[in-house]
């Protein structure tokens, strides 16, 4: 494998696109919600996959294009790609996948070509792409691939029982720093 790049292997919601902000937003202004983000997510996670409500939000293709990449993120996915093959592994329903494929061809992302679709479970993509580490934000998912790549959870309301078991980020722009690439680093 000499000379060839490691794979990094990246979620979306909740890692690199905000849909849990985009539905909160949603709650708030359609819906009067009251509770805080955190409060709302930590609530509302699996509803998300069990109510008629979470399949509104999961199906609604609104929600997966609302809001540009932002753009610290996107320097650093950017920055990322120098030195490792980006693969972007996602969960999204079957519905989501032309308005996901919108996004990045907008969001000029790099790498695009490697967006992948997983259905329920991740690994056998990840098995399947040889993937080194892998950024995620469930906890079913990095419970899922924690004995086949080195995971890297993105610190949310969501998944705060795995904090201390698995190393954790804010966000995904401190990967490159927890990589050590970047600013000069390689």
């Amino acid at each position: 494998m000499e000379g060839q790049k490691e794979r990094l292997g990246l979620d979306l919601d909740g890692v690199i696109y905000p849909w849990q902000e985009v539905v909160y937003d949603h709650m708030k202004y359609f819906h009067n919600e009251t509770r805080n983000f955190h409060d709302f997510w930590r609530d509302a996670t699996e509803k998300v996959f069990t109510t008629k409500m979470g399949e509104f939000w999961l199906t609604n293709n609104l929600f997966y294009v609302q809001r540009n990449i932002r753009p610290d993120i996107l320097d650093t996915l950017n920055c990322l790609s120098q030195f490792y093959d980006l693969f972007y592994i996602t969960s999204r329903v079957k519905s989501a996948q032309r308005a996901t494929r919108y996004w990045f061809k907008v969001n000029n992302l790099p790498r695009k070509e490697y967006l992948y679709f997983s259905g329920s479970e991740k690994l056998p993509l990840v098995l399947e792409h040889e993937v080194d580490y892998f950024v995620e934000d469930r906890i079913k998912h990095i419970l899922e691939l924690r004995n086949y790549t080195n995971t890297i959870l993105i610190r949310q309301p969501w998944n705060e029982e795995i904090w201390d078991e698995v190393t954790t980020l804010d966000s995904v722009i401190l990967l490159p720093e927890l990589l050590g690439v970047g600013n000069g680093q390689a």
